[in-house]
């Protein structure tokens, strides 16, 4: 089912990115134009996407119980760290090319894609996720990331208002309105699940126009992309899968067999 729901979304985004890509052609989105395009879906409407779906319907108690997928994103990212790490160093990409390569495959495009997928996969908790991974996928951008976008002959320049970004705000306001349980008014509730709506196609529009004006051609050339794609497309996710489903076995192997364990022959 989730299979069907993710291929659905992704043929219907693909869709979407079509019209966005068409209206760059027809110069209805301009290159000068993306810039601030970005700006208004980067700090307004996913911002306000990340916030309600987090807010809505949920409660303290299902943040505490799904606290579990912070220690799944430290695994996360301490795994396709190591594993780009490796892949850089075996083919031999030049230096800075190969903290490109590390930047672009560490780091998913969480934003324009994972919150508008995730919100229709898991209608209920699935930006609850999304939060909980944000906050290590923020520590990490803002820390190793700057690293990875600095060149070898600069110094890298941290700043702690880089972790003030929108969504963090959004993830903040959110946990504590879930904490303190806060009743918002039907209007705001309304314009918050309006706003959160056109969230996904305003995303796929940008994206197209983007690739409109972007020379993706010449990325096809570099080998190492098909390499990173396999990894982090193919590999991890079904290293996931198996992982998950051993495990799940092995907690009902213990639950059945527990009552044996206390009372010994």
């Amino acid at each position: 089912m989730a299979f069907e729901i993710t291929l659905e979304r992704m043929i219907i985004f693909f869709l979407i990115l079509c019209v966005g890509f068409a209206a760059g052609k027809l110069s209805i989105i301009t290159r000068d134009y993306l810039p601030q395009l970005a700006k208004l879906i980067t700090k307004v409407f996913l911002p306000v996407l990340l916030f309600w779906s987090t807010f809505h319907g949920a409660t303290w108690q299902m943040v505490a119980d799904n606290a579990l997928a912070i220690v799944f994103s430290v695994v996360f990212y301490a795994s396709i760290i190591a594993v780009t790490f490796l892949i850089a160093k075996v083919m031999r990409i030049r230096p800075d090319r190969d903290r490109v390569f590390m930047l672009c495959f560490v780091f998913g495009n969480t934003g324009f894609v994972g919150m508008p997928l995730l919100s229709a996969l898991f209608p209920g908790t699935g930006l609850l996720y999304l939060a909980l991974f944000s906050i290590v996928d923020q520590a990490v951008f803002w820390t190793f990331g700057v690293w990875l976008a600095t060149a070898r002959d600069r110094m890298m320049h941290f700043n702690l208002k880089s972790f003030l970004t929108p969504n963090i705000v959004a993830l903040v306001l959110a946990l504590a309105c879930i904490a303190i349980q806060v009743q918002l008014p039907q209007a705001i509730c309304d314009t918050l699940s309006t706003v959160s709506s056109a969230t996904s196609a305003l995303c796929m529009m940008y994206l197209g126009a983007m690739l409109c004006f972007s020379k993706w051609s010449q990325a096809l050339r570099c080998p190492e992309l098909y390499v990173g794609i396999a990894v982090k497309m193919i590999c991890f996710p079904s290293s996931a899968g198996i992982s998950c489903k051993q495990s799940a076995c092995l907690r009902s192997s213990a639950s059945r067999w527990s009552p044996s364990w206390r009372f010994p022959s």
